[in-house]
């Protein structure tokens, strides 16, 4: 049986699909493919939704699959189209990870459009949910305006759980070396990038008897250097792809995430909150809503912090700096979390049971 992921948000090799949800069913012996807009260059503007929607169609043509999961209105679109005009009996998931409408949807929109415009984005998402046959959330936020609306219809909550056997391991710091403060994502205000460059300054400044590393993984080149104290050097990695990610996450210490909280920002779950525990490694986040909701035991190995007050963030990392058995203990704590709850392969099972259900319907 041919299940097909369609993605118009996400790249093919996206960790979640590619690396998790298509691995685990091509064990269990289902046949997988994926199609990604982004992939085949219909993302950059100049493509209209019908040319969007054409080229998923003629995919399903060719791949014929009995189940399609899609990560967008515009997949379930598409779908629902090949299902109807092809009487096929093909069963479409939507897989709802993004908001939709979101911030992002609402760029170089004016103020009056904007209300219009939101209204049209939610109808739009709302008959993507009536064409589907079932959803998988990935959060709770994301989930309740659908299980309002569709009470009755099947779904699966599947969390953004790293693949702990995938991350490389990396032993816990020594006493005395240099500290490693990494920052992963966009080099924008909206992401913090600009808090967490002020924290690490302020905080470098405070504590002149320690070395620190400034670790960036983005894809966009700062030009910070002079902005630095003597005591902190800078290590831009670039854009890494999801493997190297992987592979590197371990060797840093402690990893930030300043980004604004805002009424959709507290509503979002970061998937990579999962792969810094499961790298054993210790956070300091924005309070956001959706975090403890998400991993009730945060507290136990992260500060969660308010990242328009500096002192906060910056009294959090110190305490880090200052007490290594604290540091020693959440590390610790990241590991076992990861290791004995958060894994992907707690609930792979739930999964392939779920598309079998969806399938067999």
């Amino acid at each position: 049986m041919m299940v097909l992921f369609a993605l118009s948000i996400h790249r093919a090799e996206d960790e979640r699909v590619f690396f998790q949800q298509m691995e685990t069913l091509n064990r269990h012996g289902f046949q997988t493919s994926v199609v990604s807009l982004i992939d085949d260059g219909l993302m950059n503007g100049t493509f209209s939704l019908k040319e969007k929607m054409a080229h998923f169609i003629k995919v399903f043509v060719k791949k014929k699959p009995r189940v399609i999961v899609g990560d967008s209105p515009i997949v379930i679109f598409a779908a629902f189209r090949y299902k109807r005009c092809n009487d096929t009996d093909v069963r479409i998931v939507y897989d709802v990870t993004e908001w939709i409408p979101s911030k992002k949807n609402m760029t170089n929109c004016s103020l009056f459009l904007r209300p219009f415009k939101w209204l049209a984005l939610s109808l739009f998402s709302c008959l993507a949910g009536f064409l589907t046959s079932a959803f998988i959330f990935g959060e709770h936020h994301k989930a309740l305006p659908f299980r309002l609306v569709f009470p009755s219809k099947k779904h699966l909550n599947l969390s953004y759980y790293a693949t702990f056997n995938e991350i490389k391991r990396f032993p816990i710091r020594k006493k005395d070396a240099e500290w490693k403060l990494c920052y992963s994502g966009s080099l924008s205000d909206e992401k913090g990038f600009n808090k967490v460059l002020s924290v690490i300054t302020e905080a470098a400044q405070n504590r002149q008897n320690h070395s620190f590393v400034f670790k960036l993984f983005s894809s966009d080149k700062p030009m910070i250097e002079h902005l630095l104290p003597s005591n902190v050097k800078l290590d831009w990695c670039g854009y890494l792809s999801f493997t190297d990610f992987c592979s590197q996450i371990g060797d840093a210490d402690i990893y930030f995430d300043l980004r604004k909280i805002d009424f959709e920002n507290t509503r979002c779950l970061p998937i990579k909150l999962f792969y810094y525990m499961a790298a054993g490694r210790v956070v300091i986040y924005s309070h956001l809503k959706a975090i403890p909701l998400g991993v009730p035991e945060i507290e136990k190995f992260g500060v969660l912090v308010n990242p328009s007050d500096e002192k906060q963030v910056v009294e959090a990392l110190l305490k880090y700096i200052d007490r290594e058995d604290f540091y020693v203990e959440h590390c610790h704590n990241a590991e076992f979390l990861a290791k004995n709850k958060y894994d992907w392969s707690k609930i792979e099972d739930s999964f392939v049971d779920f598309i079998n259900k969806v399938r067999d319907e």
